[in-house]
């Protein structure tokens, strides 16, 4: 079995977070609960896109304060404040 890299592992604390706070809705919480049970590698193609296609629409991809990526490690930081983790409103 391979041990998911540092990334997934992010991304997958990261779905922890959305499933716990009810973000979610049902088509999509099965398969985020899967991939934090089993990884992104135990879903099919048709699972990943869906997953995909829905994690996308809740993410911030870059920072609207600063334009930097923003990592998984403070993606669910970022869509609750709205900003990046140095970017903190005031």
């Amino acid at each position: 079995i391979m041990m998911p890299d540092k990334d997934e592992l992010e991304f997958i604390n990261f779905l922890r977070h959305l499933v716990e706070s009810n973000r979610l809705d049902r088509a999509v919480l099965g398969i985020a609960k899967q991939t934090i049970a089993r990884g992104q590698s135990s879903l099919n193609p048709k699972q990943n896109a869906i997953l995909h296609i829905e994690i996308d629409k809740i993410i911030i991809k870059q920072c609207p304060m600063c334009s930097q990526e923003v990592l998984w490690s403070e993606m669910f930081y970022a869509i609750e404040k709205g900003t990046c983790a140095a970017c903190i409103p005031t």
